[in-house]
């Protein structure tokens, strides 16, 4: 266990750094990609190293994006120059609570997913903390029902995770209702709010001149 989070923690080992964690969810498919980077100096076996460099060893080797299962992420390096580029992704099928990271770096964790929807909660310590802060970013073409997001921006909902802070993130979303329905609903409603209003103050204008007309009469 701690051999395997120390590879994971690895992932996001940026000295003075940031780190993006994204999670797109389309439909049934959840694609996790983490991106960052790393100087040369911290990537490079030196003669003088005992042992391999543990960042090295992670670039260049496989690691599994699944707990309990071989299936390595995908990966992808862009050298550019004092420093190198790194992208890790998985595309997850039906599997997302045998994450890794989710299984590793979170001290409670809770994935429910049925047949219509995810809900995905995380708390506790954060144990994979091995930059300034992380970004997680999760972009959901289905409909949220339900977030606790630091910032939202269209269909992208944000947290960041610092040192020494608990992590508390909560996302509920649904399966079977896209986000731009969502979205269609948000207005429909909307205008039935504003119709309800105008309906009202007829209603009161329309009493108010009775009551006038009536006064008038006597």
């Amino acid at each position: 266990m701690k051999k395997i989070l120390l590879i994971i923690a690895t992932i996001f080992f940026l000295t003075g750094c940031t780190v993006n964690y994204n999670l797109e969810i389309d439909g049934d498919n959840l694609n996790e990609v983490i991106t960052g980077s790393v100087t040369k100096e911290e990537y490079e076996v030196k003669e003088s190293d005992n042992g391999e460099n543990l960042i090295y060893d992670l670039f260049n080797n496989d690691r599994d994006a699944l707990f309990d299962e071989e299936s390595p992420y995908l990966r992808t390096l862009e050298d550019k120059g004092k420093t190198i580029n790194y992208n890790f992704s998985y595309l997850y099928n039906y599997n997302f609570d045998r994450s890794t990271i989710i299984n590793t770096c979170f001290e409670y964790h809770m994935i429910d997913e049925t047949e219509d929807y995810y809900y995905i909660k995380l708390s506790g310590r954060f144990y994979c903390m091995y930059s300034d802060k992380v970004n997680i970013n999760v972009t959901s073409n289905n409909a949220v029902l339900e977030n606790n997001a630091t910032k939202v921006d269209g269909n992208v909902y944000s947290w960041v995770i610092k040192n020494d802070k608990d992590v508390d993130i909560l996302l509920n979303v649904s399966k079977k209702m896209k986000h731009s329905d969502n979205n269609k609903l948000k207005v429909m409603n909307t205008f039935q709010i504003i119709g309800l209003i105008i309906l009202v103050v007829l209603c009161i204008i329309t009493i108010f001149l009775y009551k006038k007309k009536n006064r008038n009469e006597v």
